[in-house]
C-alpha cells in the first residue's frame, strides 16, 4: 500500500505535460503488447492446432483408405472399371461405423468418372436434414471441394488444405483410392479449424 501511494505521490508531483505523455504512452503500450504476444505466442499455438488436425486427419484417411481399398479388392471382379455404385455402397459401409467415434468429422468420396460424391457426417448437425437439404448440402460441399479433389485425382497424392469462407473455415486431407495402380476415386475428411457452432 506504501508503494503505491509513493508510486501515485512520484506520478502527481510531475506536470501536467509528463502526466499526459506518461498516460499516452501506457495507453498506447497496452495494445502493443497484446500485438506481441498475438505475433509471437498465439501464431504458434494457431501452428500447433493446426499440425494436430493435419496429423489427426491424415491418420483418419489413411486408415480408412486401406480398409476401403482391401474391401475394393476383395469385391471387384475386374477387368473393367468398377462400378460407381460398388464405390459408393463400400465406402458407406466402411465410413458409417466410424462417424459415432469422429463426430464433428465430414468423409467424403468423389468419383471422377461419375462425378457423384458420398458425403457421411457433420461438422456440426443439429436436426435431420429432408432429402431436398441433403442434396443441396452434398452440391455445396462438392463446390466448395472440386477443386482439390481434381488436383488430388490428377497428380495421384494427397493434399492438406484449408476451404471454406474466412469466418468458418474446414481444414480438409484428400487422398486418392487405387484399385489396381489406377485412380478410380478421391476420398476425403475434413474438420472445422476452429470449431463454431455455425450450421453446415
Amino acid at each position: 500500500m506504501l508503494k503505491n501511494k509513493k508510486i501515485f505521490s512520484s506520478f502527481k508531483g510531475n506536470s501536467l505535460t509528463n502526466q499526459i505523455v506518461i498516460i499516452i504512452s501506457a495507453i498506447i503500450l497496452v495494445p502493443l503488447v497484446v500485438l506481441m504476444y498475438d505475433i509471437f505466442f498465439a501464431s504458434r499455438t494457431d501452428k500447433v492446432v493446426f499440425f494436430d488436425k493435419e496429423q489427426r486427419l491424415e491418420a483418419l484417411v489413411k486408415s480408412t483408405n486401406s480398409e476401403f481399398s482391401r474391401s475394393l479388392e476383395a469385391l471387384w471382379p475386374g477387368p473393367g472399371d468398377v462400378s460407381s455404385t460398388l464405390l459408393h455402397n463400400e465406402f458407406t459401409r466402411v465410413v458409417e461405423p466410424q462417424l459415432p467415434a469422429n463426430p464433428g468429422i465430414r468423409f467424403g468420396l468423389y468419383v471422377p468418372r461419375t462425378e457423384k460424391i458420398t458425403v457421411l457426417g457433420f461438422l456440426h448437425n443439429f436436426r435431420n436434414l429432408s432429402q431436398e437439404e441433403e442434396a443441396q448440402r452434398e452440391s455445396e460441399i462438392f463446390v466448395n471441394t472440386k477443386s482439390g479433389l481434381i488436383a488430388t485425382e490428377m497428380s495421384n497424392e494427397p493434399l492438406f488444405r484449408i476451404s471454406g469462407s474466412w469466418n468458418d473455415q474446414v481444414v480438409e486431407y484428400i487422398s486418392p483410392v487405387e484399385l489396381n495402380g489406377k485412380v478410380v476415386a478421391v476420398m476425403w475428411v475434413g474438420e472445422r479449424l476452429n470449431p463454431l457452432f455455425l450450421p453446415e
